[in-house]
């Protein structure tokens, strides 16, 4: 991890504030992820650069700040999701059941790009709300 933290600053890069908070294991956590999710360093950094040049992008650390509309919400609210118990550590496992969208009813009321945006202030809200719910000081949840 040191040196995925060395290519960051070369590239004068930084993990945003959404990736490191502390009470999700801070900038540690999110750089091992990355690590354990490739054979190399250098796949795990151009893993996380993409996974960067995504969120700015898309602008995924706004997007809490940002409402959704709701009329999108009330269609967006139609997609089947819950919590399917826990995982081999013990969090809570949150499943959305993407096959049964009803994408006539909500490419009726929002475009891909608007209903995109939702899942991904969905997905960011549940990380950051609901799951901190169950978390505890020894036992963080939140994975993002």
């Amino acid at each position: 991890m040191a040196q995925m933290r060395a290519w960051l600053a070369r590239d004068g890069s930084a993990l945003p504030r959404t990736m490191t908070r502390a009470e999700c294991g801070g900038e540690e956590r999110a750089l091992l992820k990355f690590v354990r999710a490739r054979k190399s360093a250098e796949k795990s950094y151009e893993m996380l650069r993409n996974t960067l040049a995504w969120r700015a992008r898309e602008r995924v650390d706004a997007c809490l700040s940002e409402p959704i509309d709701d009329d999108k919400l009330k269609h967006v609210e139609r997609i089947p999701a819950y919590y399917a118990g826990f995982g081999k550590t013990g969090h809570p496992i949150y499943v959305e059941h993407t096959a049964v969208i009803p994408w006539p009813t909500i490419l009726e009321h929002m475009t891909a790009d608007e209903f995109l945006k939702s899942q991904v202030q969905t997905l960011e809200s549940v990380s950051y709300t609901h799951l901190r719910a169950h978390e505890t000081e020894a036992d963080l949840v939140c994975r993002l």
